[in-house]
């Protein structure tokens, strides 16, 4: 487990130094600029999940989100990702969850790199080693910086932690880092 923090840290160092090379190099993005004030955009992303719970490995996160913009500073999201682990737990076994999150955006003040914070509630449907499936209600928060080619194509990268109840005496909440790419209609 170790091993895999240590790879995925250093992952998440090297797209940081992506993001901070490709905004303050002159001449990258000409003409780029903070979309319209309203609009709409959607984006996937993928990335690794941290789980707050000891029997649980560092797993892989995949999903889809769509934002509509009421102006330069403020966004509504909704997005779905799917969440997998495997587990240390004897006899194996693997956690996975299914999440749908609603959540709103702040973004601050920025040109080509815009950073942004975000926060809100999610349904989260949670699949343990043990036991069926079941639903649960939780909320998340985070933040994350995003770089714009363009005013209508973008990258970004997050970091959201999750707090779920979790399921046969196991916890749920985790940290989720991911990076994706976003296109504003």
């Amino acid at each position: 487990m170790t091993v895999r923090f240590r790879m995925t840290a250093a992952m998440a160092m090297l797209a940081a130094a992506v993001f901070l090379v490709l905004a303050f190099v002159p001449g990258l993005a000409l003409g780029a600029s903070f979309p319209e004030e309203k609009g709409i955009s959607l984006g996937a992303f993928g990335g690794a999940a941290f789980p707050f719970e000891g029997s649980y490995n560092t797993g892989y996160l995949l999903g889809i989100e769509g934002d509509y913009s009421f102006s330069k500073a403020f966004a509504a999201r909704a997005s779905f990702s799917y969440d997998h682990h495997s587990t240390s737990i004897e006899g194996g076994g693997n956690f996975s969850a299914g999440q749908f999150l609603l959540s709103g955006v702040y973004f601050f003040a920025g040109e080509r790199l815009v950073p942004f914070a975000t926060g809100g509630v999610g349904f989260y449907s949670i699949s343990p080693p043990e036991g069926g499936t079941v639903g649960r209600v939780g909320l998340h928060a985070g933040g994350g910086v995003e770089y714009f080619f363009d005013r209508r194509t973008s990258i970004l990268g997050q970091g959201l932690f999750h707090f779920v109840n979790g399921v046969s005496d196991r916890g749920g909440s985790s940290f989720q880092l991911s990076a994706g790419v976003r296109y504003y209609f």
